[in-house]
């Protein structure tokens, strides 16, 4: 197993996605994008006038979309051009706290409950009143779209009219991420397990009980093994995805967790910069 170190970086903490053959990277202020191949920096652009740490992006098409706190940017890939800015919130209750998209419309999901949904051809936006706890994470699967919240409940909706279909407590705290991989859906909370659940019908199909801790995301799946990211401990943890049981943990960069997995690569930072590991050599 080795660890490479691709690209040199100072970073309190940074987003980062690939799209096609570049690799995206929110850094403080500014935008960078970097070739897939050779880890050359071919673009750096600075968005935000001031530092912050409420960020996060997503790339939909040939757009990427930025958050920052109330703000959502709308920029291109290919020049990093803002092309659009929404203020969605106006102070501490009501930024943004996740956000995703499809090829219609951009989901955000605002502190308290509520879901803004900006429709991308005309720009235009509604709010939704969701929940009566703020939303950590949202995933959309064809036209359903599924919210998970501080009070441990996972919302399935209808992504046409924004109606909820059904409501589950499957976690007693907060959810901090959630995936979908052939109609189950899987979370972590502060509750500390990490939880299967059909998608279908919100029916639990597997718990694992005190596994989870220090702010676990979920980044992805590889080979039938689900993969988790412990920031403060550096660690990446691989799971059987069938019975939820510990396959093996590796000591990894997960900086804020800054850490995604793309095909059979897992790409994590730390303060001084991005890393890379085949996942087929673990």
């Amino acid at each position: 197993m080795e660890i490479k170190k691709i690209i040199s970086l100072e970073n309190n903490g940074l987003n980062m996605k690939i799209l096609k053959n570049n690799i995206f990277v929110r850094n403080g202020k500014n935008m960078l994008k970097y070739d897939l191949v050779s880890f050359n920096k071919t673009m750096e652009k600075q968005i935000l006038n001031k530092d912050g740490m409420a960020r996060s992006f997503f790339t939909n098409g040939n757009k990427l979309y930025l958050r920052d706190f109330c703000d959502l940017y709308e920029l291109n890939c290919n020049s990093m051009e803002t092309l659009r800015t929404w203020k969605l919130g106006e102070n501490l209750s009501s930024d943004i706290c996740s956000e995703n998209g499809d090829k219609n419309n951009i989901y955000a999901c605002i502190r308290g409950g509520n879901i803004i949904k900006i429709d991308i051809k005309t720009g235009e936006y509604k709010n939704y009143s969701i929940s009566n706890s703020s939303m950590w994470d949202i995933i959309i699967n064809e036209k359903f779209i599924y919210v998970v919240n501080t009070e441990g409940q996972l919302i399935q909706i209808d992504g046409n009219n924004m109606s909820i279909i059904q409501t589950k407590n499957v976690h007693r705290k907060n959810i901090y991420s959630i995936i979908m991989h052939k109609n189950v859906l899987y979370t972590v909370s502060q509750d500390k397990a990490l939880i299967a659940t059909d998608s279908r019908n919100l029916d639990t199909l597997c718990i694992a009980k005190n596994v989870i801790n220090n702010m676990s995301i979920i980044i992805g799946i590889f080979n039938n093994k689900l993969l988790t990211s412990n920031p403060n401990r550096n660690e990446i943890t691989i799971w059987n995805i069938n019975d939820l049981s510990v396959n093996k943990i590796i000591e990894f960069p997960t900086y804020r967790n800054g850490v995604i997995i793309h095909k059979n690569t897992i790409y994590g930072s730390n303060k001084n910069g991005i890393y890379k590991l085949d996942i087929e050599n673990i």
